[in-house]
């Protein structure tokens, strides 16, 4: 897809998050839209490990292995790559528990890496 193109994209998916020496989740899932390879199982395994706990919140690393795609709506053109790598890592900063602002580089194993930034806001009672 070019820049500005948009799909629609779904993803299913059975995730599970257990507790060791870090935080670690598994998740098999399923994505349907184009340019999807629509024969696969989407399967990914990661882990968040503290580094840092203090009163403002913490600092965490984070690295996942997955075989789907990171993104599927490309924002600009050329970023993302539909025959991503299966490594990214990066840090996880938590503040008070209720912001999560992430920090990745993607493909770390290919000679095409990028970077990606996401942010969270958790509300809860």
């Amino acid at each position: 897809p070019e820049g500005g193109d948009t799909k629609s994209n779904q993803q299913i998916f059975l995730a599970f998050t257990w507790y060791g020496w870090a935080k670690t989740s598994v998740m098999f899932g399923k994505t349907f839209s184009e340019p999807a390879v629509n024969d696969q199982i989407d399967f990914g395994i990661g882990v968040e490990r503290s580094l840092y706990q203090g009163d403002f919140g913490g600092i965490a690393l984070i690295l996942d292995f997955s075989n789907y795609t990171y993104r599927i709506y490309y924002p600009v053109k050329g970023s993302g790559d539909l025959n991503r790598g299966i490594f990214n890592g990066g840090v996880r900063v938590n503040i008070k528990k209720m912001v999560t602002i992430d920090f990745v580089s993607i493909d770390l194993l290919d000679k095409a890496r990028s970077w990606a930034i996401s942010g969270s806001f958790k509300l809860t009672f």
